[in-house]
């Protein structure tokens, strides 16, 4: 009996412990966050490309052989990696460069941007925006009131070609891209919310769109404004609308995939549908005497559900 009293007696021991080490790491935050709260810096930033918009290709040299480690002359990549923030992406004005607007507590939070041009005059423009100080700071500074919610505000010119790469973690996203003249998308966030759209048709059709979400919530709109010839979207432990509606002008290779979560895809009348796959949800063919674009769709879900209408 005395030697059970002495495990338990190590157990308590423990968890008082665990406890007391709890609050001393709560403690030291609090004071950290208490010393910095009348450090806020409250900042407006603009960065952009500051690339000039052209069509013109430079001459090359066919005896030469291409070199396949670089893009294409005039092409573009755009990437974004946004954290902890309220970002909004935009049609910017024709002629212009990428233009990043962003208005953030500078003492909290940080902005970044990397810009490179090879000589055939491809580009690969970076913006990083990140939160710089801890997840638990962050909550006690929420908890305070002295916590300034960050607001960043990217805009594309719509005849500037280019491949947008987008990563948002712990933000939410706002986005409508249609107009713009892109190439490829691939959208990834995670513990994020995300809204998506193309109200208007692209300037031309995207090769492929991706899509990947863990532990959020996401909203796509009128996919076919954007008329990939390739779709996969994934979404774990969350929840998607998936709008797959608009001006289709190409057959489409879908692939849709679902964990621990559930999406509804809404799929237009005025294309073939073809749905294949496992995880429930209605399929259904559409006939036409006429020719229409082709969906070919292939879906799984796993602990989760995909209901197409």
């Amino acid at each position: 009996m005395s030697k059970g009293r002495g495990c338990l007696k190590n157990g308590c021991f423990g968890c008082l412990g665990v406890f007391v080490l709890l609050v001393v790491i709560l403690g030291v935050n609090a004071i950290v966050v208490m010393s910095k709260s009348g450090d806020e810096r409250i900042e407006d930033h603009v960065v952009g490309t500051e690339l000039p918009v052209t069509n013109e290709q430079p001459e090359t040299d066919p005896s030469q052989d291409a070199d396949l480690t670089k893009p294409a002359a005039g092409h573009g990549w755009l990437i974004l990696e946004l954290g902890q923030g309220e970002f909004q992406l935009h049609p910017g004005e024709p002629g212009e460069g990428v233009v990043v607007k962003a208005n953030y507590d500078a003492s909290t939070y940080e902005l970044l941007q990397y810009n490179t041009t090879w000589p055939d005059s491809a580009w690969v423009y970076h913006v990083d925006f990140h939160r710089t100080i801890s997840g638990l700071q962050a909550m006690m500074r929420d908890v305070m009131g002295g916590n300034h919610a960050p607001k960043v505000h990217i805009f594309i010119p719509p005849d500037l070609p280019l491949e947008l790469n987008v990563l948002v973690k712990e933000g939410g996203l706002d986005a409508d891209l249609g107009g713009l003249t892109l190439t490829d998308i691939d959208l990834r966030y995670n513990k994020g919310g995300i809204s998506l759209g193309f109200g208007d048709p692209l300037a031309q059709p995207l090769n492929s769109l991706v899509i990947n979400g863990k532990m959020g919530g996401a909203e796509i709109r009128r996919v076919g404004n954007a008329s990939p010839s390739f779709l996969d979207v994934n979404c774990t432990m969350g929840g998607m609308d998936l709008d797959l509606r608009g001006d289709w002008i190409n057959d489409c290779e879908a692939q849709v995939e679902v964990f621990m979560g559930g999406m509804q895809v809404q799929v237009p009348d005025n294309i073939d549908f073809e749905g294949a796959g496992e995880g429930g949800g209605k399929l259904k063919r559409t006939d036409a005497e006429i020719a229409r674009p082709v969906l070919r769709m292939h879906q799984k879900a796993k602990a989760g559900e995909i209901e197409i209408n």
